[in-house]
């Protein structure tokens, strides 16, 4: 990459830095799922008082625990610590989904509306570092978003279970894998579908539809894990990102010496 597509990088982060909207959306989503909503969930686990001990019964086979031997405080609290190293960790998977959609969709999809493409590629840069200038942008704001909402949650988080009486929260290594080798990976592939898919897109809202082939997968995870149909041991999970990692890379280099914005 030259010179100036490293300006483009500057350019576009300047941009979305002054736009209150794509700013305040990118913090609003992960803000209700990671701290408002997990929250709730502690709270109303602290203060029932009803036997949750059929909610175990869809995990015994698999977890290979007799919940029956537990107190009502010991179920509460191996509910809370499911949702926080089990079902939580999962939508850090969403958030970078979610932020590399609005900034990839908004830069070229966005620049086009504004009128300012057509003289982006007549500049001394070819398209392909057009390109990957804007996944780096998206990669930029997603990872560090990401790892600012997980430091705000984490905080959040030890003073609810604090207060309701429930252990500390310290990432795992489920947590450390998703959040960065998992993470990484969706933000490389959502950006690269959704930038393709900006090449035939009129409005913004068209191009982020490419999302959905990686939303999709995710929320498939989540359910899967709180219906206890799907459970993914640690090991699994690290080769499964280390695996989309390596595809998301291979897809990125792939589309970026063939993408064609004139075509």
């Amino acid at each position: 990459m030259n010179k100036l597509a490293n300006e483009i990088i500057i350019k576009d982060i300047h941009t979305i830095m002054k736009n209150k909207k794509i700013i305040g959306l990118m913090c609003l989503v992960p803000l209700v799922l990671t701290i408002i909503m997990p929250t709730i969930f502690i709270i109303a686990v602290k203060n029932s008082n009803i036997e949750v001990s059929v909610f175990f019964k869809i995990f015994e086979k698999t977890l290979k625990i007799s919940m029956d031997k537990l107190s009502l405080i010991e179920q509460k609290k191996f509910i809370v610590d499911f949702f926080i190293y089990s079902i939580l960790p999962i939508f850090f998977m969403l958030i970078p989904t979610m932020v590399s959609t609005i900034v990839s969709a908004n830069s070229f999809v966005g620049e086009r509306e504004k009128g300012t493409l057509e003289t982006l590629f007549l500049a001394p840069v070819r398209v392909r570092d057009i390109f990957i200038a804007k996944v780096k942008v998206s990669i930029l704001f997603s990872s560090g978003l990401n790892i600012a909402i997980f430091v705000i949650m984490s905080i959040a988080l030890n003073i609810v279970l604090y207060a309701c009486g429930f252990e500390f929260f310290f990432p795992n290594t489920k947590w450390i894998i998703l959040l960065i080798i998992a993470s990484l990976a969706i933000t490389i592939l959502s950006t690269t579908f959704v930038i393709k898919k900006s090449k035939n897109s009129d409005s913004v809202e068209e191009a982020q539809q490419a999302a959905v082939f990686v939303i999709l997968p995710i929320i498939g995870i989540v359910v899967g894990q709180f219906t206890g149909f799907l459970f993914i041991s640690t090991f699994a999970i690290f080769v499964a990102s280390i695996l989309l990692l390596l595809l998301s890379i291979i897809v990125m280099k792939i589309i970026s010496i063939k993408i064609d914005y004139y075509v």
